[in-house]
């Protein structure tokens, strides 16, 4: 339950007034977005807002919009320096963006078409990024605009290095560094199904590592810090549960957390030291030991909390 709620039961005779109060809380909260944060901090997606998460697994701020632009995928700078995403443009389909500290908002747009899912480097110089660019493209997820969307990759300084790193058929999505040279990423074959692959990007060599199945798709896989595990999210039917596997044998060790059915995103991530991953179920963020399996509530999104 959210803490506006539970303020204005517990503190009875005065819960109209607290409950604004909240209410103007809860709004500051999710509006601002610190200029600069800890070095390897994340960040999860939530129903309707966005949430900084420390290198430690604790949550720093709960935000919905950068520069004054709402978001449709955000990545923090591995230097805590920033935020790297998109979101819609006027007139066209979504841009890609960079904020920096005071500095305005930087387009990094390599056309007037779609862009998705960014990651970046550890280095924090190359960025990846999924790329239509129909000027009819669209969202992740509409396949009649977004068929055939690819891989591509750019300095994060020069546009002019932007390189193509896929081109088979189907869409791709999710990609994450596990290391300088290295993604790993969703290729959906548009049938329903989506598989993992893994590229490096010095030899521009592609690898299927985990087939789709039918009527399955893994989705936003990320490798742990020390390169022995991978989560995923695991979407069949309606159905979506995040589960842990080995890295790079793939073989599957538990399953940590299953979502409500009406849920229709998958966010997690590791801490620095790779003992817990983060993910987001419903409108809660958990924190769950990758070892014994247990879990711990440390958000509920909309809340009225500021964090330390």
């Amino acid at each position: 339950m959210a803490l506006c709620s539970r303020s204005a039961v517990e503190w009875g005779g005065g819960r109209w007034w607290i409950t604004v109060i909240a209410a103007i809380a809860a709004a500051l909260a999710i509006s601002q977005v610190p200029t600069t944060f800890a070095p390897g901090s994340f960040v999860l997606k939530g129903p309707t807002a966005w949430l900084l998460v420390s290198p430690a697994g604790e949550p720093l701020v709960e935000f919905g919009d950068v520069g004054g632009r709402r978001p449709t995928s955000v990545v923090a700078l591995p230097d805590g320096s920033g935020l790297l995403y998109t979101g819609h443009r006027d007139g066209g389909q979504d841009g890609l963006f960079l904020k920096q500290g005071e500095q305005q908002e930087l387009e990094l747009s390599i056309s007037p078409g779609y862009h998705g899912w960014p990651a970046i480097s550890p280095s924090g110089k190359t960025i990846a990024f999924v790329h239509h660019d129909a000027p009819d493209s669209g969202p992740i997820g509409q396949h009649g605009v977004m068929a055939n969307a690819q891989l591509w990759t750019r300095s994060i300084r020069s546009k002019a290095e932007a390189r193509l790193l896929t081109s088979s058929p189907g869409c791709k999505a999710s990609p994450s560094f596990y290391g300088e040279d290295r993604l790993v990423f969703g290729h959906n074959s548009c049938r329903g199904t989506q598989g993992i692959e893994t590229i490096d990007l010095s030899a521009k060599l592609n690898l299927r590592v985990l087939h789709p199945a039918v009527n399955r798709k893994e989705l936003v896989p990320a490798v742990s810090p020390n390169r022995k595990l991978l989560v995923l999210a695991r979407m069949h039917y309606r159905a979506l549960k995040i589960v842990l596997l080995s890295w790079p044998e793939l073989k599957e060790l538990r399953e940590l957390a299953t979502t409500p059915e009406d849920q229709e995103f998958a966010s997690a991530n590791w801490t620095a030291d790779s003992t817990a991953v983060l993910l987001t179920s419903g409108d809660q963020v958990l924190k769950v030991d990758v070892t014994s399996g247990a879990q711990q509530l440390v958000w509920t999104f909309h809340s009225v909390r500021t964090a330390p």
